[in-house]
């Protein structure tokens, strides 16, 4: 996939909003309309390019990656949860309020290194055919 492949890809859904900028600028559509084409958005266009991307990717097209590596992902987020709840107290967090944050923070970090491995499993395969991915460096 190179730059005009994804250019042509997402432009509709920037040509959506850009409409409705024009829209709500030019026209003062009231609150209500606003609210139905960011749900319009949020709800439909945006799913609609995910799913754009999932079937027009080689790499998950194998059935047993595309169910086991999101299973995983859910692993190794709760793992971290649990792990970080549980450990706070050995580095002074004794109250609840405080351990609960801990383990949402560690869960997050948690889920990001899973997905950079994910993103650099698929990217990678993906380059080896020469094709475009983003970039994962931090």
């Amino acid at each position: 996939m190179n730059y005009i492949d994804i250019f042509k890809t997402v432009m509709p859904y920037f040509g959506v909003f850009a409409g409705g900028f024009v829209l709500k600028r030019g026209f003062a559509l009231p609150p209500q309309a606003d609210k139905f084409l960011f749900r319009l958005f949020i709800h439909f266009f945006f799913p609609c390019l995910v799913v754009n991307f999932i079937t027009g990717n080689e790499n998950l097209r194998d059935i047993t990656s595309s169910v086991s590596l999101p299973l995983w992902g859910m692993l190794s987020v709760a793992s971290g949860f649990a792990a970080a709840y549980f450990l706070a107290p050995l580095i002074g967090l004794r109250e609840s309020k405080e351990r609960r944050a801990f383990a949402f923070t560690i869960g997050v970090l948690q889920l990001r290194l899973f997905l950079r491995c994910l993103l650099l499993r698929i990217c990678s395969a993906g380059m080896r055919r020469g094709s475009f991915c983003f970039s994962t460096s931090a």
